[in-house]
């Protein structure tokens, strides 16, 4: 039966999330992925979470009721295709379980997999609902990224230092041709003239993934331009980009322009987090 009326219950931390509610589903592996927070410097209100998928046929039919509130099983009904079913699913499991972490972190607080809802606003951004947040007094937005057979969200809880937050990954050892040419304008590639020819290509996925991530931060993504995103500074032995943010003051109303991104590679997977700093 769908759950259509989040219920959350506080109680001790358990040691583990275990199998997935009502149904054991095999070839999936659910892990913290503590490296992009640390490369943030933010530990306390920031959780990340990792899903990946070992088997092909891993997300049966039969579990998204378990895992999914009403109105995400009809988004994710109407999805065109199995595998984009499995991706979608995969990411809303990994933001749950971010969200999970986050409230075992702050507020000693386990929330079910299935009360808790992220579902896309009008522009795509993930949104998070969960009765347990107006008790704690937190806000919490939460990012998704895809790669290959994972997928990645981030969550934080609003505060000072931080209004938003954006992640995306890619895969390192992948392929990317084309990326120079139809995703830089030529300040940007001179950006990385001095860089090893071995890190040149994994710098320019970098530079990739902070543009997604400061789009996903503003919740309009790339808007099908990746030049609405120009990186304007790079440091590579800190690890951080700064992106100029291109898009019409109509569009996204910014007291900033310009955004730093903390960028870095692990577990095959290159990756850029950004997030909006409070007033």
């Amino acid at each position: 039966m769908l759950t259509k009326e989040p219920i959350v219950e506080p109680f001790p931390i358990p040691l583990g999330f275990g199998p997935l509610p009502g149904y054991r589903v095999q070839g999936i592996v659910r892990s913290p992925w503590q490296h992009p927070v640390q490369a943030a410097g933010l530990k306390h209100g920031w959780c990340c979470q990792c899903v990946d998928e070992y088997r092909a046929n891993a997300w049966e039919e039969t579990a998204a009721p378990f895992i999914l509130l009403e109105s995400e099983w009809k988004h994710w009904r109407s999805l065109p295709h199995t595998a984009a079913k499995r991706r979608w699913l995969r990411g809303r499991v990994a933001a749950k379980d971010a969200v999970r972490l986050l409230l075992m972190d702050r507020y000693n607080m386990a929330a079910a997999l299935e009360t808790i809802s992220v579902l896309p606003n009008e522009h795509g951004q993930p949104q998070v609902h969960c009765t347990a947040l107006p008790k704690t007094g937190a806000w919490v937005s939460v990012s998704i990224s895809h790669c290959g057979n994972s997928s990645v969200a981030l969550a934080a809880e609003r505060s000072e230092a931080s209004h938003g937050v954006g992640i995306d990954v890619a895969a390192q050892f992948e392929s990317h041709d084309g990326l120079a040419e139809g995703g830089f304008v030529s300040t940007e590639m001179a950006l990385l003239e001095d860089c090893p020819g071995e890190e040149r290509s994994d710098w320019l996925l970098r530079l990739w993934c902070a543009k997604e991530s400061v789009g996903k931060v503003l919740g309009f993504g790339l808007m099908g331009n990746p030049l609405n995103y120009l990186v304007r500074r790079v440091d590579r032995g800190a690890s951080v980009v700064e992106v100029e943010i291109k898009l019409e003051s109509s569009v996204t109303p910014q007291s900033k322009t310009r955004m730093a991104v903390n960028v870095g590679s692990d577990r095959g997977m290159t990756f850029a987090v950004a997030h909006r700093e409070g007033n």
